[in-house]
């Protein structure tokens, strides 16, 4: 959106004609309400910059204060330009955290998941082996039976579910 305000602008178009074509442009569901309420603004003889600060949680200050900016040093155009450079590097940054992220995620993952399945599959194993023997069994030891089986009882489920739905509601809130 940003980038196609800052082209039009460019070109020489009214604030106002471009706010317009963007707004006919937008395909977003979350951005093309807001697109409407700022042209409305505008339209209504408000500066962009005060318009766009109505949207504080959508657009950062210093979305805002380049945009005050340009608009008073009469070179909106190109601090719409610098602005498109800010948030495409925002962009890179963010993918790069991600990605780097992510190596440690899948092996965070992938222990946790041998983990389950070694007190679910081998643990067992061992514990009807400790039973025979019948022997006191070292604290450590004890512990890790009863992880066991939690994990194999009711107790496993209930984690599952939780975990699942403690997935569910962060992607929920990401979206919003």
């Amino acid at each position: 959106m940003t980038n196609a305000l800052a082209t039009m602008v460019e070109a020489g178009l009214p604030v106002l004609d471009a706010l317009a074509m963007v707004k006919d442009q937008t395909n977003h569901k979350k951005l093309l309400p807001i697109v409407e309420e700022i042209y409305k603004d505008v339209e209504s003889g408000n500066p962009l910059s005060v318009s766009f600060a109505k949207y504080e949680r959508n657009f950062d200050s210093v979305y805002i204060n380049m945009i005050k900016a340009g608009e008073a040093s009469g070179k909106l155009d190109q601090f719409l330009n610098r602005l498109v450079l800010v948030l495409e590097k925002r962009e890179k940054i963010k993918s790069s955290i991600k990605s780097a992220l992510m190596y440690p995620s899948i092996l965070f993952i992938a222990a946790i998941a041998v983990m389950v399945l070694m007190l679910v599959k081998v643990v067992p194993v061992f514990s009807k082996m400790y039973d025979n023997m019948g022997v006191d069994l070292p604290g450590a030891t004890k512990v890790i039976l009863s992880l066991s089986n939690f994990l194999r009882g009711t107790g496993g489920l209930t984690a599952l579910i939780l975990i699942i739905l403690l997935f569910l509601i962060n992607k929920f809130l990401m979206k919003s």
